[in-house]
């Protein structure tokens, strides 16, 4: 699968659950624990939420949007993996918590968090089955980013940068 994301900065929380609220469906609250590990330039993630789920992904950025090529599977024991990892020759790279609430609306996932020390963030997300649809889904989603009139917030800098404090 093909995501297409795109996040912004959130300042007020309150208002924007509202509004979300208004339209879209609540799919559940959260709490996913990431920790990345990295080799080279190649980047794994573990999360901890419903399941331990390993994602990596190979993904472009343009004009504020990301657009990634996702693969997941589901790991049974995290300690395992991590011990393969290592053996691997990853290391541990940064961890990632977001604290938060998924909202549904018409094939798009909505994500309000509060990510680690850095604020709360919306995540507007659509899931393609090929690369025909990322130009539809990426308009879908800056119409949505409007409806909830954040098309000024958007944060284009990647989860990694704004903690590593990279560019």
């Amino acid at each position: 699968m093909i995501e297409v994301e795109l996040k912004a900065i959130v300042n007020d929380v309150q208002k924007i659950k509202k509004i979300l609220e208004s339209f879209a469906e609540v799919e559940r609250p959260y709490q996913k624990k990431d920790i990345y590990f990295k080799k080279d330039d190649f980047i794994v993630r573990l999360r901890e939420d419903i399941e331990n789920i390993v994602t990596f992904k190979k993904k472009v950025i343009e004009d504020g949007v990301e657009v990634s090529e996702e693969n997941e599977f589901v790991v049974g024991d995290p300690t395992v993996f991590i011990k393969f990892l290592h053996l691997s020759g990853f290391k541990e790279y940064y961890h990632k918590n977001k604290n938060g609430c998924s909202y549904k609306y018409d094939e798009l996932t909505f994500d309000l968090s509060l990510v680690n020390n850095l604020g709360w963030y919306l995540e507007i997300e659509k899931l393609v089955g090929k690369k025909d649809d990322i130009e539809n889904a990426k308009k879908q989603i800056m119409k949505m980013l409007k409806r909830v009139g954040l098309e000024n917030n958007i944060e284009s800098r990647t989860y990694e940068q704004l903690i590593l404090n990279t560019k």
